[in-house]
């Protein structure tokens, strides 16, 4: 999938955040954006995909091959 396509695809998630929910994030949306995009950084092979309880997503891209033992 291109980037454009990629693109297309976030955007139509409604992540209107609501102020009458007291809660960060606001609305399911985004929770529901952020589990996609977990999925697909493991599905792009990026290791530890998750997503917190603050709806942060993080994942590790591995070192190459062979450097492995190379500082970040």
């Amino acid at each position: 999938m291109s980037a454009v396509e990629r693109f297309l695809r976030y955007v139509q998630w409604d992540t209107q955040s609501s102020e009458q929910t007291g809660t960060t994030p606001s609305t399911e949306g985004q929770w529901a954006l952020a589990r996609v995009l977990a999925q697909e950084l493991a599905d792009l092979g990026l290791e530890g995909a998750a997503v917190d309880g603050h709806c942060i997503v993080t994942a590790r891209i591995p070192a190459s091959p062979g450097h492995e033992g190379a500082p970040a």
